[in-house]
This record gives C-alpha cells, structure tokens and sequence, in this order.
C-alpha cells in the first residue's frame, strides 16, 4: 500500500461515519464524550478498514499519529497484538483529524478516480478535441 492508497482508505473511512451521522456529526464531535460512542465508531470504522486490507504498517507509518496516546496497546500480550492496537488507535485518530477539518456545510463525497499511467484515460470531450484539433 502507497501513500495514495492509504490517504484514500482514510478518506473512504471518514466518509463511512459521516454519512452515518449527517449533519449532527459535528455535534457528536464536538461533544463532551462522555459515553464514548462515536469514538467507538471510529474505533470500529478503523478496525474494519485494517482489517479488509490486511496490512498493518502503512497505517502506522503514513499516519499523522505514529505513536497514540492511549497507552492500551502497550499492555498488549504480544507484539502483534500491540502493532495491531497501534495501526487501528492511528488511523481512528486520522479519520477523526479528517472529520474534524470539515467545515460545518461541507460534507465528505467520493469524488471520481482519475485514471492512473497504468489505466486508459476514459474518452470524452478532452480526447475528442484533441483528436480535431490539427497537427497532432
């Protein structure tokens, strides 16, 4: 996994729990947490994402938060289970630092991929003028 891949997994991430929660989202953000659920959300969005791409350490490594605060991971019972710890608790605290960055009328949406070097670009209107257009 790249750079790009994981930005675009946290993206994806990000915008699983927005859509669950609309427009109270930054109400439950910006809510004393006492009851912890959103973080719990978050907690479990993350997991999930780790857990369907089966790789650990580009979420620990790209992330924004190499080394989290809760120190829970380090009462893991093996290293496994504390680099497991580690890559959900940094990339649950980069879907929330995403989720946080949103202003308050502006909701997360999957924008369309470009194609890549390795895909053909899709025909449209810039081809089709390229195409007329002489001398090339």
């Amino acid at each position: 996994m790249d750079r790009n891949e994981w930005l675009k997994a946290v993206y994806l991430a990000a915008c699983q729990v927005a859509e669950k929660h609309g427009p109270g989202l930054r109400a439950a953000l910006s809510a004393p947490d006492g009851d912890g659920r959103i973080d719990a959300e978050i907690f479990q969005v993350a997991a999930d994402v780790i857990a369907r791409s089966g790789e650990l350490w580009p979420f620990i490594t790209f992330s924004r938060h190499p080394e989290p605060a809760a120190d829970a991971w380090r009462r893991a019972a093996s290293f496994e289970g504390a680099a497991v710890q580690v890559a959900v608790a940094a990339l649950a605290a980069d879907i929330r630092d995403m989720l946080k960055d949103l202003s308050p009328s502006r909701a997360l949406q999957l924008q369309p991929e470009k194609p890549s070097a390795g895909r053909p670009a899709p025909s449209g209107p810039k081809q089709k003028r390229d195409a007329e257009t002489p001398g090339r």
